[in-house]
């Protein structure tokens, strides 16, 4: 699907620690191996190193062919490879992470190495640009780090897989739940409302009083809800904000009983828990978004460092019916 979808920066994020990102990554990376694409590699932190720095348990490595360009830092960090024999240096960068400025190199044979990349969106959207500026680049992953949906954001990647595993939850359908609930937020639907004009701002929320007129105040639904309340309850139709929403939000809004419709950039600002969102459409709200995601896949891992694990076949089967119309893999039979 990646490889005839027409992407050219997809994000592999985790739902959790241990949940099978790496493998899903390891995946698709050799799917690669066998097609006319040019891969390039990049982390919104650091993967592929062979011991978990928080666990001390042994991690998945990252397996490159020969020409696949990714980004790393000098030194230990690169892996079981040496800069100038198994792998040449193509340029720097000017990122600079804790673990040092980030490069960008080009395996010359088969190697395993370790990413490291801007942890920022836009130092992570500039990286992929500059990946595919290299001559012959045609697909970018992007290793998101644990929990950080914001690497599946538009800023970032035009599709994005998500791993889900053994690890989030002690039953089958505690685990198919959540990952139907990262779904359920990740595919909100696209509005019918144009942006207000300065919605690039960071800190902005606005709030819609007929047709395409909007009030704008600097600030975030955190900092500055009661801005946004009053304005609504003048009669306001529609609320942007341009940072998060979360639990707290709603539960202000649905107190004061402003259903309106609630639009953020993209569905990456959403930091809401099910029971909430429940309770917001049941009252006639509605979540919309400037820039819908393009959700590629979902991947299951039943195994489970931390304890015990799933049944392989009834984990892929259950989260198969819970997410009909999404194509769900199990990433330790591929």
């Amino acid at each position: 699907m990646i490889l005839t979808g027409g992407f050219r920066v997809v994000s592999v994020v985790g739902l959790a620690k241990n949940s099978g990102k790496t493998t899903t990554l390891n995946c698709i990376i050799g799917e690669t191996a066998f097609r006319e694409v040019s891969l390039g590699l990049t982390s919104t932190g650091m993967d592929g190193e062979a011991v978990d720095s928080l666990l001390r348990t042994q991690k998945p490595r990252i397996e490159v062919g020969p020409g696949v360009v990714f980004t790393t830092v000098s030194g230990e960090l690169t892996g079981d490879v040496e800069i100038g024999g198994d792998v040449e240096v193509i340029r720097t960068t000017g990122h600079t992470t804790p673990l040092g400025d980030v490069i960008v190199a080009r395996a010359r044979r088969p190697a395993r190495v370790v990413l490291v990349g801007p942890s920022n969106v836009s130092g992570m959207g500039r990286m992929t640009a500059e990946l595919l500026e290299i001559e012959g680049c045609t697909l970018v992953l992007v290793d998101g780090s644990m929990d950080r949906l914001a690497a599946a954001g538009p800023d970032i990647a035009d599709g994005v897989v998500l791993a889900a595993g053994a690890v989030m939850g002690p039953d089958i359908e505690t685990v198919v739940e959540k990952t139907a609930h990262a779904v359920d937020l990740l595919t909100t639907g696209k509005t019918d409302a144009s942006p207000p004009e300065a919605a690039v701002d960071d800190r902005m929320i606005a709030v819609g009083t007929g047709g395409a007129r909007w009030e704008t105040h600097p600030g975030t639904l955190v900092s500055d809800l009661d801005w946004a309340l009053t304005r609504l309850e003048e009669g306001g139709g529609r609320l942007f904000t341009t940072g998060a929403v979360t639990d707290e939000v709603l539960e202000e809004l649905i107190k004061r009983e402003l259903f309106c419709e609630l639009i953020v950039p993209d569905a990456t600002r959403l930091f809401i828990s099910p029971r909430e969102k429940h309770r917001w459409e049941a009252g006639g709200g509605r979540l919309s978004v400037s820039t819908p995601l393009r959700l590629i896949a979902v991947t299951v891992n039943p195994e489970n460092p931390e304890g015990r694990g799933f049944d392989g076949r009834e984990f892929l089967k259950t989260m198969r019916e819970r997410l009909s119309g999404i194509e769900v893999f199990d990433v330790m039979e591929q």
